[in-house]
């Protein structure tokens, strides 16, 4: 006889396998949601950020690089044209004022000054020739003038005797009327001489004064000639260390006018010229705190100055250095290191994560408590290169351990919560 099965037996027989399987997605599920609330979701595969809470100082810095520069320097420059005859002094020396450092050539210039120098000869002899004309003609119309004198007054008396003659009817009208006009020919005649040499006197001053200024103009163009022969040789503009000479300085060469030829400086100051990605320059600020390594050398100095504009990406800045002429350092050093932009000497602090790769204002945190983890917002306020400054400083004790998760995780998490019925 064939019996029915009983239902009921059917069902569970169905029925255990099914509840095992529930019962194993929920235990995964749970596991996964304990997993990321302590991991930081998505940075789970890299383990969770366990740190205690500490007292101590907060440090946050900008890594600037950059060289050595003289403070104090000044440029050697050819002041004239010419090819190198001697090359007296190399890069490194320590050089006085006015010590010779290259002696140039050139024969042109000698050429013109010898030219010039006989020019200059021939102008002061051709004014002196033409001063001792003038001279000449100067003393013939004082005499003219000086004759023109001594005539009026005799003809000034010959015409008052002819008046007495011609009123004792002794001579004519007419030999009269002749004394008078000898008066008036002798005034006009003296009028005329004066003229002629008050013209001469200032033709000859006027001549004089052009002579003159040749002549400066002469000396001067000499002078010019000699002052370039001098620059031929050119010297230390002030003392101290002659830090570098152009490569193509070497007997032969032709240097030209105005071309700088090496650099002197004053080796005990020097300053750090410093570049900073334009992205972290933001806090940057004068007076800030640098500290620079050179060659493994410690080095500190503070900002002086901060360009304004943007070259390539990098910005410009400039710092004085303290002591770093008793450190044996040379300019043209390369050098690296940090600005302290903010700093907090004891702060309630927690190591820096390093899997963070911004800067939060806040990150959520798990404190540890007698009664377990604790939720809670950590506030962040000097973002250190080593450790977080707490602001919220009330809310956390020195000595506290605690994990620390991402704020966006914590607020994604405070959603779906809140979504939940």
């Amino acid at each position: 006889m064939l019996e029915i099965p009983d239902r009921e037996s059917s069902m569970q027989r169905f029925l255990l396998p099914a509840v095992w399987a529930a019962g194993g997605l929920v235990l995964l599920l749970v596991s996964w949601l304990l997993l990321r609330a302590l991991l930081g979701g998505s940075q789970a595969a890299q383990g969770p950020v366990v740190d205690v809470i500490e007292r101590g100082p907060v440090v946050q810095t900008v890594s600037v690089y950059g060289t050595l520069q003289p403070s104090q320097s000044a440029l050697v420059l050819a002041e004239v044209e010419g090819r190198v005859e001697e090359l007296l002094i190399s890069a490194g020396a320590v050089l006085d004022r006015g010590e010779v450092i290259v002696r140039l050539v050139n024969h042109d210039l000698e050429r013109e000054a010898d030219s010039l120098e006989v020019s200059l000869m021939e102008t002061r002899a051709s004014q002196q020739a033409q001063a001792a004309r003038l001279n000449r003609e100067l003393i013939t119309t004082r005499n003219e003038v000086s004759a023109a004198r001594a005539e009026l007054p005799l003809a000034e008396k010959k015409l008052d005797m002819y008046g007495q003659l011609l009123d004792l009817q002794s001579i004519s009208r007419v030999d009269y009327l002749e004394a008078e006009l000898a008066v008036d020919r002798a005034r006009r005649a003296l009028e005329l001489a004066e003229q002629n040499l008050q013209a001469m006197e200032e033709a000859i001053q006027a001549e004089l004064e052009a002579n003159e200024l040749r002549l400066q103009s002469a000396e001067q163009r000499l002078a010019q000639a000699r002052a370039d022969l001098d620059a031929l040789i050119i010297r230390a503009p002030r003392s101290g260390l002659l830090t570098s000479l152009i490569t193509e300085l070497e007997v032969g060469a032709l240097i030209q006018r105005g071309q700088l030829v090496g650099q002197i400086s004053d080796p005990d100051t020097v300053h750090a010229e410093l570049f900073v990605s334009a992205l972290r320059s933001a806090p940057l600020r004068p007076g800030q705190k640098v500290t620079l390594r050179v060659h493994g050398q410690p080095l500190e100095g503070r900002i002086s100055r901060i360009d304004p504009s943007v070259s390539d990406g990098q910005v410009r800045i400039l710092a004085e250095l303290e002591d770093a002429s008793q450190s044996g350092f040379r300019t043209n050093q390369e050098v690296s290191g940090q600005v302290v932009v903010a700093e907090v000497q004891d702060a309630l602090r927690v190591r820096r994560p390093t899997r963070m790769s911004g800067q939060n204002d806040a990150l959520a945190v798990f404190v540890e408590t007698t009664d377990g983890l604790e939720e809670r917002l950590l506030e962040v306020g000097i973002y250190g290169n080593e450790y977080l400054e707490v602001a919220n400083a009330e809310r956390f004790a020195a000595g506290q351990r605690l994990i620390i998760d991402y704020m966006e995780d914590w607020m994604e998490q405070q959603k779906r919560d809140g979504d939940q019925p």
